[in-house]
C-alpha cells in the first residue's frame, strides 16, 4: 500500500512531574499511550515520570494512522527530551509490537509499504503539495473491523505518481474499497457527489477508515470550494491538507 504523509497532526505535550499523569481527550489514544508507556517501562526498566497531555487534530477511526501517529511521536518525544536516543533499538521494537505501521510515522515519507506496513521503500517522485481536502463523515470504521472485510488484491498497483495518473485511478486501488467496508454504500454516495464538482480530480478512501481524500488541480480551487460549498455539505468535516514527500516532527523546549 502507499502511505503519503499529509499536513495534519495531533500535538503532545509531556512536562517531568513526580507520578504519572495525563490529560487527554480521546479514550482510544489515552489506551494506547498508557499500554505503550507501561510496556516500555518494563523493556527499559524506567518508570516515566512525566504529564503528558494530547491535542487532537486527526479524527477519530478515519483511517490515517492517528493512533500510530500518536504512539510513534511519544517514542520520539522520549528519546528527544529524556536523552533516550541510545535505546531507539529498544524504543522501536516496542512500538512495533504495537502497531506495524507505527514504521512509517517514525519517520514519515512518501513510501510503499509492504509486509504487514512495516516494510517501506521509498517514493521519490511524489507530487509534493497536492492540493486535498480530507472529508471524514459522522460515522467512523474502526480498523479491525476493516481488516476483517479487507480482501487483497496484488494486482491493484500504483506507480506512476502525478496528478494526471492520479486523476484516472479507480477508487479500487484501495483495497479497503474493494472490500466493501462498512457503511460503502453511504461513502460510494458521497464520493459520486464530490465527483459531480469539476474543481474535483478525484476522490479515494484515505486508508482503513471512513475519510474520503478529494484531490484538486490546483490550492486556489481547493480554497474556494473550502470556503464556499463545504459549509452547505453537512454529512462531513472538511479539513485542508496538503501531500508531503516527508514530514520532520516539530520538538519545542520550554523553561520550566
Amino acid at each position: 500500500m502507499d502511505m503519503i504523509p499529509i499536513d495534519l497532526t495531533d500535538q503532545l505535550v509531556i512536562m517531568p512531574a513526580k507520578n504519572e499523569q495525563w490529560q487527554l481527550d480521546s479514550t482510544k489514544a489515552r489506551q494506547a499511550i498508557q499500554k505503550m508507556l507501561e510496556q516500555l517501562s518494563q523493556d527499559l526498566n524506567l518508570r516515566f515520570k512525566i504529564n503528558f497531555r494530547l491535542v487532537k487534530m486527526i479524527p477519530h477511526e478515519a483511517g490515517l494512522g492517528g493512533t500510530s501517529g500518536n504512539l510513534a511521536g511519544m517514542g520520539r518525544l522520549l528519546m528527544k527530551l529524556l536523552h533516550l536516543e541510545d535505546s531507539k533499538k529498544i524504543i522501536k521494537k516496542t512500538l512495533l509490537s504495537l502497531g506495524k505501521d507505527v514504521a512509517f510515522f517514525l519517520d514519515p515519507m512518501a513510501s510503499i509499504a509492504t509486509n504487514m506496513g512495516d516494510e517501506l521503500t521509498k517514493i521519490t517522485d511524489f507530487p509534493p503539495n497536492l492540493p486535498l481536502l480530507i472529508v471524514k463523515p459522522k460515522f467512523g470504521i474502526s480498523t479491525k473491523k476493516a481488516y476483517l472485510t479487507a480482501v487483497p488484491d496484488d494486482n491493484q498497483k500504483w506507480n506512476d505518481f502525478n496528478l494526471k495518473t492520479i486523476s484516472h485511478l479507480p477508487p479500487t486501488i484501495n483495497n479497503f474499497w474493494h472490500s466493501r467496508l462498512p457503511f460503502f454504500d453511504e461513502l460510494a454516495s458521497y464520493r459520486q457527489i464530490l465527483l459531480k464538482f469539476p474543481a474535483i480530480k478525484n476522490v479515494f478512501l484515505t486508508g482503513s477508515g471512513s475519510t474520503l481524500v478529494a484531490v484538486f488541480g490546483e490550492d486556489r480551487a481547493r480554497d474556494l470550494f473550502f470556503n464556499n460549498t463545504a459549509k452547505m455539505i453537512d454529512w462531513g468535516t472538511f479539513y485542508q491538507v496538503n501531500s508531503l514527500r516527508s514530514y520532520k516532527y516539530q520538538i519545542s523546549t520550554y523553561p520550566s
